[in-house]
């Protein structure tokens, strides 16, 4: 999948998977280039920072998943 960060530059990122809650979407994705893991919030196409909430939101999802 291919999305703009907050910085507008377009990243292609492998999607681990996607959580859909109050109409906003919520992606889980691996950058190709580094490795590494990373959480994010895709609005119209960009990737932009969670908040706080959101991020205690989703790792409480993934710890749910990985028990």
């Amino acid at each position: 999948m291919i999305l703009k960060n907050s910085k507008g530059i377009e990243r292609h990122f492998e999607i681990i998977f996607e959580i859909e809650k109050d109409s906003n979407k919520y992606i889980v994705y691996k950058d190709p280039l580094t490795g590494n893991v990373y959480s994010g919030k895709n609005v119209k196409g960009k990737l932009l920072v969670l908040e706080d909430n959101e991020l205690d939101y989703l790792n409480k999802i993934l710890e749910k998943l990985d028990s």
